[in-house]
């Protein structure tokens, strides 16, 4: 009996001396409960029977440090004439990739409507109760680029605005110079 208690007990002492890690690596976590919180995702429900949010609420108004408030209602279309397009002192390169991100951005949300070369001839326009304008014509043309940045910010008639969807600036003016370069292209070929 006597034997049997000191080998319990040298058992013991070699499970205790072996669940440590020593000094170079971590303990080995038996009961991880105690080592680590539950973890909360963020809208996940806690509390009372999950009706409690495991975030904190922001206080009322709050906005992201990168949120840039645009100053300008729908139809506030004289204010939003006098905006210059931050692009006008590019370099070519810079053009070339500013034109890239136009094309992309035009054809995921306006090409669809306004077709592939502005001409109102989208995929989806045939469906459409009233069609979608020739971008490249001349009342299009005389748009200031602030009145078109605009029109992609705030939307106009019955097109909605594309601020929530293409929410950084200079990918909505690269969407207004891409339409500048659709433009000029359907000029060099006699359109109107």
């Amino acid at each position: 009996m006597k034997i049997l208690n000191i080998s319990l007990a040298a058992l013991g002492l070699v499970l205790f001396v072996g669940c440590q890690g020593g000094d170079n690596s971590t303990n080995i976590e038996l009961i991880q409960d105690m080592m680590e919180g539950p973890q909360i995702k963020t809208q996940e429900g806690v509390g009372k029977e999950g009706k409690e949010l495991g975030m904190r609420t922001p206080p009322k108004g709050t906005v992201s440090r990168q949120f840039k408030p645009y100053p300008f209602e729908k139809s506030d279309v004289a204010s939003a004439d006098t905006l210059k397009s931050p692009f006008a002192t590019l370099s070519a390169e810079e053009i070339k990739s500013l034109n890239t991100v136009g094309a992309e951005k035009y054809q995921i949300y306006c090409g669809v409507c306004h077709g592939e070369k502005g001409l109102g001839d989208g995929p989806i326009s045939k469906k459409m109760l009233k069609m979608p304008p020739n971008l490249t014509s001349a009342v299009y043309k005389g748009y200031s680029d602030g009145r078109l940045y605009n029109v992609v910010t705030n939307g106009w008639g019955l097109m909605g605005g594309y601020g929530s969807q293409v929410p950084q600036d200079n990918e909505r003016w690269a969407i207004v110079d891409y339409v500048r370069n659709l433009q000029s292209l359907e000029s060099g070929k006699g359109g109107n």
